[in-house]
């Protein structure tokens, strides 16, 4: 959440149109995400969806594909928007066995891409474990994905960095 904000605080000064969307109940059926498609979903029609997932400890990836039983890949377009960022860190691998609150505009055709951090295992470090606390949250990690996230908006907008 205060890497979306800040990310909203530095693109609100600059001009640009976004909206920031903090969805719930993804654990039990990403029914905040499905509630703001069937609201919203014709006004995003064309419009990159960026779902920052659990970023907080661990390897910062973008989620080339996610999923559960069915697999959806990310974007192509924007996976390689990601790539072409200067000197990101950011690892690019599928995400599966799970799904995003991306997951159900992935499955509806839309253009979005997950950001989510994750541990050897492929899953999330400390997710919904005694260890899940803002102590364990590396500030790196969410200045890293403010940085990259920025970067990538002012790169689409044709902005100076």
């Amino acid at each position: 959440m205060v890497a979306a904000l800040e990310i909203a605080r530095v693109l609100r000064g600059k001009g640009v149109p976004f909206w920031v969307v903090f969805t719930g109940a993804e654990e039990s059926g990403t029914w905040g995400a499905l509630h703001f498609l069937k609201r919203y979903g014709s006004l995003l029609s064309k419009k990159p969806i960026l779902n920052l997932d659990s970023i907080g400890t661990g390897k910062l990836t973008v989620a080339t594909k996610e999923g559960m039983w069915k697999i959806y890949p990310a974007a192509p377009h924007l996976v390689q928007e990601f790539k072409k960022l200067r000197d990101t860190g950011l690892h690019f691998r599928p995400y599966l066995g799970l799904f995003t609150d991306a997951t159900p505009f992935l499955a509806r055709g839309f253009e979005a891409l997950t950001i989510i951090a994750l541990g050897e295992n492929g899953l999330p470090v400390n997710w919904h474990w005694y260890t899940d606390t803002v102590g364990e949250v590396r500030e790196e990690n969410l200045r890293q994905v403010v940085a990259v996230v920025t970067e990538w908006v002012e790169k689409r907008r044709g902005l100076p960095a």
